[in-house]
C-alpha cells in the first residue's frame, strides 16, 4: 500500500518489494503456506493456516503478479474438492502430468492461441510479455549441448552465451541448460520419487493441499524459473516428506 509500483530498482526490475521482484513473491509465500498447512494439519492450528493465507493472497493481489495470480486461482479450486473422494485421480501425478503437457504445449510447440482469452484477460500478450523470443534463445543454446548443458554460470555468462537475457523464464529450460538430459533425468526421478511416497495417501486432506501447492508452484514455473532459490524446493519436500510421516 506505501510503495505501490515497488521499493527499489534493479538493472532488469523496477517493481521490487522486500521478498524481490513481483513475479517472485510466489517461490517464499508458498512455501511458506505449505508449511502453514502443515502444522494445520499436524497440531489442528488451522488458525495460522487461515491468517497466512489471507497475508499471503493480499501479497498476491496487491503485487499484481499475473503467474502467482494463476496460482491463487488454482488453490482456491483445488481446495473445493478436498472433502470430496477425487484423490485417485487429481494427485501430484495428475499435476506433474499436466504441467509437462503444458510445457510442450506453450513453450514447445507454442499452442497458447488456445489460452489467448485467458492469457490476455491477465494484461498479457500471446508471446508472454516477450518469453516466447527468450525461450527460442534457450532452445537454440540447449540443441548445442543437450547432454550435459553448460553447468551453472553468472547472469552475465548466460547473457554472452545466448544473447537475450540471463533468465530462461521456465524452470525446465533452466534444468537443460545448466545440467542437460542428465540432469533432467534426476529432476524427474525426484517427482517419480514424492509420488511413490504419497501413492498409499491419497485421500489425506494434507497430501491433497502440499499437492494443489506444488501444482500452482509449477504453473508459475512454466513462465518462471527461479534458479538459484532454495525455497523452491520446499513445498516438494514437505509432500514428501509428510508422505513419509504418515508411513512411519
Amino acid at each position: 500500500l506505501l510503495f505501490p509500483n515497488g521499493m527499489y530498482q534493479t538493472l532488469y526490475q523496477t517493481r521490487n518489494w522486500f521478498l524481490g521482484y513481483d513475479n517472485n513473491h510466489l517461490q517464499t509465500i508458498l512455501p511458506g503456506f505449505c508449511i502453514a498447512v502443515c502444522y494445520a494439519g499436524t497440531f489442528e492450528r488451522k488458525a495460522i493456516a487461515i491468517l497466512y493465507s489471507i497475508i499471503a493472497m493480499a501479497t498476491i493481489l496487491l503485487t499484481q503478479s499475473a503467474a502467482a495470480i494463476v496460482a491463487l486461482v488454482v488453490l482456491a479450486c483445488s481446495f473445493l474438492f478436498l472433502n470430496k473422494n477425487t484423490g485417485k485421480v487429481v494427485n501430484f501425478r495428475f499435476y506433474a502430468c499436466i504441467y509437462y503437457i503444458l510445457f510442450f504445449v506453450i513453450v514447445v510447440f507454442r499452442f497458447q492461441e488456445v489460452f489467448g482469452v485467458f492469457i490476455e484477460g491477465l494484461g498479457k500478450n500471446l508471446t508472454f510479455t516477450g518469453r516466447t523470443l527468450i525461450w527460442d534463445s534457450y532452445l537454440a543454446a540447449i540443441a548445442k549441448a543437450p547432454v550435459f548443458g553448460y553447468g551453472v554460470m553468472s547472469s552475465s555468462a548466460k547473457l554472452l552465451t545466448v544473447g537475450t537475457m540471463p533468465y530462461t523464464h521456465n524452470h525446465i529450460l533452466e534444468v537443460l541448460f545448466s545440467g542437460g538430459a542428465l540432469l533432467a533425468v534426476c529432476w524427474f526421478v525426484f517427482f517419480i520419487s514424492i509420488w511413490r511416497i504419497c501413492k498409499p495417501y491419497l485421500g489425506n486432506k494434507v497430501i491433497k493441499m502440499l499437492s494443489a501447492c506444488c501444482f500452482a508452484l509449477m504453473l508459475t514455473m512454466i513462465v518462471e524459473s527461479y534458479e538459484g532459490a532454495s525455497q523452491f524446493y520446499v513445498p516438494f519436500i514437505l509432500l514428501g516428506g509428510y508422505g513419509q510421516s504418515l508411513s512411519d
